[in-house]
């Protein structure tokens, strides 16, 4: 007899048969002895997973270890965001905000990623589910272009990579306010394109105005190259 159950994207974390951050499926035995059980995944994009069977114990194991590593990344990130909020009211330097703004839509964007958000923060809401991510992405990728502009003194410098830089972000946002519309209908494809185009531009800006003129941006350049790969 088969037995039903649905997770993921589509359907809110309060709906799956166990809410978590990634979807899960319980197995029920009823019996000591050995048992065959045929399991049927279905999506309707291929399924790049793999599906894989373990323990209760090994289950509670591994969630105890994620939690403790989403912990530890919430603390490191939201220090790192207090110290430079801090650090621009004592300087009265704008650079420092942008780069935690940059730093909070990082945190933001990794949150949802691992699951984190859908499970403890809209656990109702498919939709939250299926366009948050891409959108706190791209606001991650358009924050980090704008503190390289801020923080380059691009506007007075290189005017040119400024305008140009400037009509990214707006594409960026644009693509983000756009995707939260129309959702399905927007290809993730491109979504994946202009944000993978638009880090390209960023770190070759960064380059470039290091080895023009700026020899200390190459510091920012060597922070900022991790995020990028």
């Amino acid at each position: 007899r088969w037995s039903s159950h649905t997770a993921g994207l589509n359907v809110p974390v309060a709906q799956w048969p166990v809410p978590t951050r990634l979807p899960s499926f319980q197995l029920n035995t009823r019996t000591d002895r050995a048992q065959t059980y045929y399991l049927k995944l279905q999506h309707r994009s291929p399924i790049a997973e793999h599906p894989e069977l373990v323990s209760a114990v090994e289950y509670i194991a591994a969630a105890s270890l994620s939690g403790g590593l989403m912990g530890l990344m919430l603390g490191l990130f939201g220090l790192l965001t207090l110290l430079r909020l801090q650090t621009a009211v004592l300087y009265r330097n704008s650079h420092f905000a942008w780069f935690a703004l940059f730093v909070v839509s990082l945190l933001s964007a990794q949150l949802i990623l691992m699951g984190f958000a859908g499970q403890r923060i809209w656990p109702h809401s498919s939709y939250l589910n299926q366009v948050m991510f891409w959108i706190t992405s791209l606001w991650a990728v358009a924050a980090c272009l704008w503190f390289i502009l801020q923080v380059s003194y691009a506007k007075q410098t290189f005017a040119r990579i400024y305008q140009l830089s400037c009509g990214i972000i707006a594409l960026l946002l644009l693509c983000s306010a756009v995707f939260a519309v129309v959702n399905q209908q927007f290809p993730r494809g491109g979504l994946t394109l202009v944000t993978s185009l638009a880090i390209v531009w960023s770190m070759g800006c960064l380059v470039w105005m290091a080895w023009r003129a700026q020899p200390w941006l190459w510091v920012v350049t060597a922070g900022f190259a991790p995020l990028a790969l």
